[in-house]
């Protein structure tokens, strides 16, 4: 897999789109020999991260835009959508809510997880991929 080989895609902004991200990535991944539970973390992480921007988020333009790359063995996930009213917030998880828990499920799988609001809603996820 070579560094620095970034993918970014402008996804149609309905909930479908985390299907779409979720099975490019997983075959990026596979292709490049990452060991499949590492694949399917990471999977997970790119479908919480689309539905929630398209869930809570706006879009300006009827696209979700995601992308990721690969540096010093870390799988950087991004994805961007126009922003919100809401705040995204890791938050302690209630196990009898009905919905909730999708960024502390993505915080627990990833090495690091970064909200930047400057310019709509962007976030960033990397994992280690070894």
């Amino acid at each position: 897999m070579s560094t620095g080989d970034v993918r970014s895609y402008r996804l149609p902004f309905e909930l479908a789109a985390a299907t779409a991200a979720r099975h490019q990535l997983h075959d990026f991944l596979t292709q490049a020999g990452v060991p499949p539970r590492i694949v399917n973390d990471a999977a997970l992480v790119i479908s919480e991260l689309v539905t929630n921007g398209v869930e809570h988020g706006r879009s300006d333009d009827d696209a979700i835009h995601v992308s990721w790359w690969v540096e010093d063995s870390m799988l950087t996930l991004c994805v961007r959508d126009d922003g919100s009213e809401a705040e995204p917030t890791v938050t302690q998880v209630d196990m009898y809510a009905p919905r909730g828990r999708g960024l502390a499920l993505v915080e627990s799988i990833c090495q690091s997880l970064q909200i930047d609001r400057s310019e709509g809603t962007q976030i960033t996820a990397t994992l280690k991929l070894g």
